[in-house]
């Protein structure tokens, strides 16, 4: 193609790095660290900051890349678009909502890449019992297809079924995205669908343990983190090729965050005005 510019925003696998580099661009950009062997194809070499957010990062890599001054640059808001928008108020009234009728989301699930990054799910499902009777309106569980059956098993603790929508294997992207539009509030471990209703606006309690929120977590007063901040957390970095090798029998670091804990962070998030206006 004879690209000009090629911008490579990966900071973990190498294959990218390959990609990169038998491109053919005219300039090759990506991050650099001499403990990740991964950045010596690209002609403009970014230092990857394990302090810093991620936006930051990316936002360095890019004004690396154009050699244009670093600033604040806020994010624009993902909207939905009309038909999924459509076919997501299709879904919840098959399932039972009405219109206008407020929903929390609830997201057990991780990405496979770490799986230890998950809450469990039987506080999860505390979590729905104790939230069901005070919120007053519905819960609705997401999740990818291959994680219907750990979704399932949520379900099935839960008491408060009839409250419950789930929708875990149901949604594609676009409809994701207009289904947190409307949400009320989303609960969720640190995972991709996380990172997304914060892109649209929805307002998120976040569930971190080996991971770092310094990195990752939501930025902006709609966000709150839960974390135990152990001496051994975060473990997961890039150096490490982020896997988890827990010097315990169990992630202490998510096992001993409280359903108490989560429930009155998503109390607070659900009681501010701002919120509840959207």
């Amino acid at each position: 193609q004879r690209f000009d510019l090629w911008i490579d925003a990966e900071f973990l696998t190498r294959f990218s790095a390959l990609l990169t580099g038998v491109s053919g661009a005219r300039t090759r950009v990506g991050f650099h660290a001499p403990e990740v062997d991964r950045g010596r194809l690209h002609d403009v070499q970014v230092p990857f900051n394990n302090y810093r957010h991620m936006i930051d990062n990316f936002c360095t890599l890019v004004t690396g890349a154009l050699e244009a001054p670093q600033g604040d640059r806020p994010l624009q808001r993902i909207v939905p678009n009309a038909e999924a928008i459509a076919r997501i108020g299709d879904k919840l009234a098959a399932r039972g909502l009405r219109v206008g009728e407020p929903y929390v989301i609830l997201n057990p699930n991780a990405g496979e890449l770490a799986l230890e990054r998950r809450w469990s799910v039987e506080r999860f499902a505390a979590l729905a019992d104790a939230l069901a009777p005070e919120f007053g309106g519905k819960l609705v569980l997401v999740g990818a297809r291959s994680e219907r059956p750990y979704v399932a098993r949520m379900v099935e603790a839960i008491h408060a079924s009839e409250r419950v929508i789930d929708l875990s294997g149901e949604t594609s992207l676009d409809e994701l995205v207009a289904l947190f539009a409307d949400a009320r509030l989303l609960v969720s471990n640190d995972t991709g669908p996380l990172h997304l209703a914060c892109a649209v606006g929805t307002p998120t309690v976040a569930i971190f343990g080996p991971e770092t929120p310094t990195l990752f977590g939501p930025r902006g007063p709609r966000h709150r983190v839960v974390t135990k901040g152990l001496a051994c957390s975060p473990c997961l970095n890039i150096y490490n090729g982020r896997t988890v090798h827990c010097r315990f029998a169990i992630t202490r670091c998510v096992t001993e965050i409280s359903v108490e804990e989560v429930l009155a962070v998503a109390r607070e998030q659900l009681a501010r005005p701002a919120l509840v206006e959207g």
